[in-house]
């Protein structure tokens, strides 16, 4: 192993933690949609991916968006299900934190 991977990769894991932190810090303490920090990361990596070539980008940029369209497919069903059923707002809670 090179110092020069080795740095990379731990440059990787910093700015994924710093990018995670703020996504999180976005999404629950403030009113912005949960949907577009998401979508601009799956962009941006499709922008990466483009400019590098697939290879190392694709299958993650994939993931992402299967994941994006599995979560909004879940939240529609879940939010829909409780919706028709009349839960209460603490009911709601409890379930989503399952």
């Amino acid at each position: 192993m090179s110092v020069d991977g080795d740095v990379a990769r731990m440059s990787i894991v910093c700015i994924g933690l710093a990018l995670g932190t703020l996504e999180w810090f976005i999404v629950r303490r403030t009113s912005f949609n949960k949907w577009v920090v998401p979508a601009v990361y799956w962009v941006g990596a499709l922008i990466w991916s483009s400019a590098t070539g697939p290879t190392p980008v694709l299958f993650p940029s994939l993931a992402i968006g299967l994941s994006m369209a599995g979560c909004a497919i879940e939240d529609e069903i879940i939010n829909g299900y409780l919706q028709r059923k009349g839960t209460s707002g603490v009911d709601k809670a409890r379930l989503r934190d399952l």
